[in-house]
């Protein structure tokens, strides 16, 4: 087994061949850095094993609370070699694990150690630890292939969106096989990756389905300014339509203003009719009564000429004796 080709450490005191030597962990030396925080360092020997033997030394030696997550049950069981520490603080020790080697030339073991943000300042670190067990041989053909991504990018999909479907679906590929390398050219719009058929075809994949995204949204954008358009015009004719009942409700009105000024008009009218109506028949009664005046008068002037008649032949009458 070859050693880990990068540590950080303070401190640090290397020790291969202590096979046969037991876990031992002395008491914690406690001391407060500049912004307050409480350091903790630890005295640990491990005799070398994995990863998870290792972490699990490491919590009995600070003998309190330390968050260390082991992402994958395969981190746990990676190896890890023997080592010794004196006064190292908390931070370094679990970085310790970060690192890269070789085995029998077939395969790399990768380990990448990861501080988790914390949720408020006096919160105890957490370390997020992923290992990955890659193959590299040398039947493995690797390629560089290029995507050009510019009728794919928008405001609507990033090229950081775009580079984590990618990352993704390179990622869930079964198997040991070395990370592909893939690289963004933000200039040109280019993505460019190194890897091998399986990781290139499963990006062509996602490049496709990408580009069917985009078409996809371009006929929903088209569809959508169809139907703005349509409602537009539906608007514009409510509008118009609005307009010309206000016109007719105007022309009702005016209509109805002159249909009362007519009634206003008739009724007068029909007062006036009334009123002559009324001197008619008032004239008619005063005709009557003249007409009945007049009947009477001739009738006492044929009773007087009546009279005189008589009296003439009474008169004749005296005469002749």
């Amino acid at each position: 087994m070859n050693l880990p080709l990068r540590h950080l450490a303070f401190g640090l005191v290397l020790a291969i061949g202590f096979g046969a030597l037991p876990v031992c962990a002395n008491d914690e030396v406690k001391a407060v850095g500049s912004d307050g925080q409480q350091l903790s360092y630890i005295d640990l020997h491990y005799p070398g094993g994995t990863i998870g033997g290792y972490v699990d030394a490491l919590r009995k030696a600070a003998k309190r609370e330390v968050n260390i997550l082991l992402a994958t049950p395969e981190t746990r069981d990676l190896p890890f070699p023997a080592i010794s520490l004196k006064s190292v603080d908390l931070q370094s020790a679990v970085q310790l694990l970060e690192s890269e080697t070789r085995q029998d030339d077939a395969y790399l073991v990768r380990v990448r150690v990861e501080a988790v943000p914390r949720a408020f300042p006096d919160a105890a670190p957490v370390y997020r630890v992923t290992g990955q067990r890659i193959r590299v041989g040398r039947d493995v053909q690797r390629e560089v292939k290029v995507w050009a991504l510019a009728g794919v990018l928008s405001d609507a999909m990033t090229a950081e969106e775009v580079l984590t479907a990618v990352e993704t679906a390179v990622g869930l590929l079964a198997g040991d096989r070395e990370p592909a390398e893939i690289r963004f050219h933000e200039a040109t719009g280019l993505l460019v990756t190194a890897g091998d058929q399986d990781q290139l075809s499963a990006i062509d994949r996602v490049v496709d389905r990408l580009h069917e995204t985009v078409h996809i949204h371009s006929e929903a954008a088209a569809v959508g300014l169809e139907v703005m358009e349509k409602t537009n015009e539906g608007l514009q004719w409510i509008m118009q339509f609005g307009a010309e009942q206000e016109d007719l409700k105007g022309q009702v009105e005016r209509v109805h203003a002159h249909v009362a000024e007519l009634e206003q008009r008739l009724a007068e009218k029909s007062r006036e009719v009334e009123e002559l109506r009324s001197q008619h028949e008032a004239g008619t009664q005063h005709r009557e009564r003249l007409l009945l005046e007049t009947e009477q008068l001739r009738n006492q002037l044929r009773e007087k000429d009546n009279t005189i008649a008589e009296l003439e032949k009474k008169a004749g009458r005296a005469e002749r004796r």
